[in-house]
């Protein structure tokens, strides 16, 4: 072949190929940012806010029978020690094992704190004690404040232990016994968190509303920040300056409670809400008092959202990040400048660099991450609860790791390629696939691991599909990017309707006729006189007089004049591009004849002029094919056969018209296809009136007539009388008579 002739072959080839979307392509299934790599399931990796996925730190879980942690704090010789979140004992840990230090008596323990001088600090609800670790290991009554629901405490850079309370959000410096010192009473419900700041500053955060303040060394209190949310559930002093988590309400969420007494010995409640416990204490049970108090609310329940800000000295916000269905229960900032948040009712603790990168560190989905503690200025330990128990965090990374990809649905059964991943190291892939959306034994078992890029996809053909990353060997393997082949079967398209349209300005209901107007503009017929006068129909039900039309006859295939004009309706469930081909046949027989011919049409409509079809009941059948988007090899076809359809192209006869001396007109008028549907008389060329056949009902195709002629003056005169069949058609007759 001629190179000129070649290219332009290749030139034609290129452009209808451009032209033509082929549905039977191959396709890709891409994971490429945080929001995907986050659908997934996590175990020992972690995903950054930058969309990339390496190993987490090793994390070690301590297990234990209680219900949960609420509270934590590490000692100067590095011991952790967990405060009871269903009750009031505080624990410890002891290399892999956790005992108890002793039992308050109370509730629970709300917050664990050691002071410069190693002294370890509980404070409890509902009687306002805070404890102390003696030096025989033994906790002892320290004080107790005036407010019952003591929430958080702090140690001053001054050497004094400083409380948050409430009801009333009260703050105190706390002494022995009874000699603690109220230093200031907020307009909010509770205090519930507490922080030592830089040059003797303490920075708390309230409930019911969510306000930050700053107490100054000289002992001034200025409200930093209103948040405008439910409560300000945690704080952290770190380089970066000061970290406050604050929740949205969802169901029940805050430090919000009802009305109590704080006297000890109490009908106390904890019921499940879904996140932490929701706390009660019942006035009446208690038995009354004129002491105040508040029940806690756990730091969450269903719904509502967390989010962590830096406020600085003068009280500007910078969000760090917002978590839709994740409320914050405690944030911790660690030496080099991230700073730690755990989401109690997500199960997670999130990691938030100085470089403003961040990453899930922990998912215990189904489980309530509360407490975050750390050792020497790292995040060492993460307090859980249902089921309780303590993750040790290591600054190494994990050993080995994984991450599963969420279900992948392709709609459609599938064969599956390789899978492509961009990112650094070496990882292994492994897949596995099914005809369900959840997966379960009908799935097929996971792949062998096999190192890689591309990796083929060793899974047998299915709708679904999902892939692990597996880090195996290299501990410092990243992984930004995951792109999986896949092809899908074609789908076969379907013809759901075959219809004639009704004209425009018709009715598809019965009993309402279609104007002549909007049937000729429609079909582009035209009326031509004939017989004194008459007209050739062009619509069901239309005519120049009055009188009733019958439009409801659309349904049953009949359409005006010789052009039917065809609709149809076709779906591909495959999204493919179809065309068209149709046939009609006389009703009862299969001797199909094309309508259209060569390539399929595009259209779903089509006018079918049926001036030398004979008339009679016939049906079309109308097929769909999406050979024009799949190579021929994969082409679908179907198709639908429609209702019949009355092709009467013949009008009707009026024959025998006779007016007696009685004045009475008598005929009869027939068709040789459909039935008369109406009859219309005029005297002397005078306005058309309607008539009706002998027995009054149109239901036959001969139909005789006797009409009564009044208020007629004596002399010649002339009647003429019009008869139109289902299909519009329209005959007439006329016949002199005299009056006397």
């Amino acid at each position: 072949m001629h190179p000129r002739m070649l290219a332009a072959v290749g030139a034609a080839g290129v452009l209808a190929l451009a032209s033509t979307a082929f549905a039977v392509r191959t396709r890709l299934w891409e994971v490429t940012n945080e929001a995907e790599f986050s659908r997934g399931e996590l175990e020992n990796a972690v995903v950054t806010s930058a969309g990339s996925v390496h190993l987490g730190r090793k994390l070690t879980e301590i297990k234990s029978e209680e219900k949960g942690f609420w509270s934590s704090a590490v000692g100067q010789d590095g011991t952790l020690y967990l405060g009871g979140g269903d009750n009031g004992k505080v624990f410890r840990l002891d290399g892999d094992k956790l005992a108890e230090v002793g039992d308050t008596g109370e509730m629970m323990v709300t917050a664990l704190a050691v002071d410069g001088a190693g002294v370890l600090f509980a404070a409890t609800l509902p009687n306002g004690r805070i404890f102390r670790l003696g030096k025989e290991g033994k906790l002892e009554l320290f004080a107790t404040l005036p407010a019952p629901n003591v929430w958080c405490l702090a140690p001053g850079t001054d050497g004094a232990l400083y409380a948050g309370a409430g009801p009333k959000g009260r703050l105190y410096r706390v002494a022995a016994g009874a000699g603690s010192e109220e230093l200031y009473v907020t307009r909010s419900e509770n205090i519930l968190s507490l922080v030592a700041g830089e040059k003797g500053d303490l920075y708390f955060g309230t409930a019911k509303p969510g306000v930050v303040y700053r107490r100054t060394s000289e002992g001034k209190v200025r409200g930093l920040a209103d948040l405008g949310t439910h409560e300000i559930r945690a704080m952290a002093w770190g380089p970066g300056g000061l970290t406050v988590a604050a929740n949205l309400p969802g169901e029940a969420v805050g430090a919000a409670a009802s009305e109590g007494t704080g006297k000890a010995g109490g009908a106390i409640h904890i019921t499940p809400s879904g996140g932490a416990p929701t706390i009660t204490i019942d006035e009446d049970e208690l038995g009354g008092g004129d002491g105040e108090g508040k029940a806690a609310v756990a730091p969450d329940a269903k719904g509502g959202e967390g989010a962590l800000y830096r406020v600085d000295a003068r009280g500007a916000l910078d969000e760090l990040v917002r978590l839709p269905g994740g409320l914050i229960s405690s944030v911790v900032a660690s030496a080099d400048g991230a700073v730690y948040a755990a989401s109690s009712s997500a199960g997670k603790v999130f990691q938030f660099l100085a470089d403003n990168v961040n990453s899930t560190l922990l998912n215990a989905q189904g489980r309530q991450a509360l407490t975050l503690a750390l050792e020497k200025g790292a995040l060492r330990y993460v307090g859980m609860s249902h089921p309780a128990g303590v993750f040790r965090v290591e600054s190494e990374r994990a050993e080995s790791g994984s991450l599963v990809s969420e279900v992948f649905d392709a709609r459609f059964s599938a064969d599956w390629g390789r899978i492509h991943w961009v990112g650094n190291g070496a990882l292994g892939f492994a897949t596995r696939s099914g005809n369900s959306a959840t997966p379960d034994e009908t799935w097929s078992d996971w792949s062998p691991i096999v190192e890689g890029n591309p990796v083929a996809v060793s899974a047998p053909p299915g709708r679904f599909l999902q892939w692990k990353a597996a880090w195996t060997q290299d501990r410092q393997a990243t992984l930004t990017a995951v792109r999986v082949a896949y092809l899908v079967q074609n789908q076969r398209p379907r013809v759901t309707s075959v219809s004639l349209s009704v004209p425009e300005g018709g009715d598809e209901g019965e009993g309402k006729p279609a104007t002549p107007s909007a049937a000729t503009a429609l079909l582009g017929a035209t009326l031509s006189g004939s017989e004194a006068g008459k007209d050739k129909g062009t619509s069901i039900g239309a005519h120049d007089g009055g009188g009733s039309g019958t439009g409801g006859l659309h349904k049953l295939g009949q359409q005006v004049g010789v052009v039917k004009k065809l609709t149809w309706a076709a779906e591909d469930p495959d999204g493919d591009a179809l065309g068209y081909r149709l046939w009609f046949a006389e009703q009862g027989t299969t001797r199909w004849i094309p309508l259209t011919h060569g390539d399929p049409m595009l259209e779903t409509t089509f006018d079918w002029n049926t001036e030398s079809v004979p008339d009679g009941y016939y049906v079309v059948k109308v097929e769909a094919t999406d050979e024009n988007a799949n190579p021929r090899e994969a082409v679908l076809k179907s198709s639908k056969v429609s209702s019949p359809i009355l092709v009467d192209n013949t009008r009707p006869v009026v024959r025998g018209l006779a007016v007696g001396d009685d004045l009475q007109l008598t005929g009869t008028a027939e068709d040789s296809a459909s039935l008369i549907d109406e009859l219309e008389y005029s005297v002397d060329g005078g306005a058309w009136h309607p008539a009706w056949p002998e027995g009054r009902l149109a239901d036959r195709r001969q139909a005789a007539f006797r009409i009564r002629l009044e208020g007629l003056a004596v002399g010649d005169h002339v009647v003429a009388v019009r008869a139109k069949d289902l299909a519009g058609n329209v005959g007439a007759a006329q016949v002199p008579f005299g009056s006397k």
